[in-house]
């Protein structure tokens, strides 16, 4: 049986040296979101929602579940609270998501104005006296 010998867990978890530095960055973003976190002193449930995530998924955060969160999740929790790293606080930016528009407002916004369940029936002076069309 051959010893063989790594440099951290990650690479000998991983396969490529690219998933390995993934799973370091990944875990390194967690350490320090779960610093950031504990240093609230909230409870997990009122940490949860200031995060804007569930309790449950707060829970797999505080216990360094890796393979629960995308490197994506990870940023944009950091991205949720200020998050202190390296003696300077980082705020990453937001991702801007489009909202979600109904039909009638995308169509005001192109100029294209159609009011929806604002008619009125006609009065009955107005349906007794109609001109013919010939």
């Amino acid at each position: 049986m051959e010893v063989q010998t790594f440099n951290d867990v990650f690479e000998a978890l991983s396969d490529t040296p690219a998933e390995a530095a993934d799973m370091r960055a990944r875990a390194d973003l967690m350490s320090v979101l779960v610093e950031h976190v504990t240093s609230w002193g909230l409870s997990r449930e009122a940490a949860a929602a200031r995060l804007g995530i569930t309790r449950p998924r707060l829970n797999d955060l505080l216990r360094g579940k890796l393979g629960k969160f995308s490197p994506n999740a990870l940023v944009n929790l950091a991205a949720a609270r200020p998050v202190k790293r390296q003696g300077r606080s980082t705020t990453l930016p937001r991702a801007r998501l489009p909202k979600a528009r109904s039909s009638a407002s995308r169509h005001a916004s192109r100029g294209k104005v159609r009011e929806i369940g604002t008619l009125k029936r006609p009065s009955a002076a107005s349906r007794a006296y109609r001109p013919s069309a010939s």
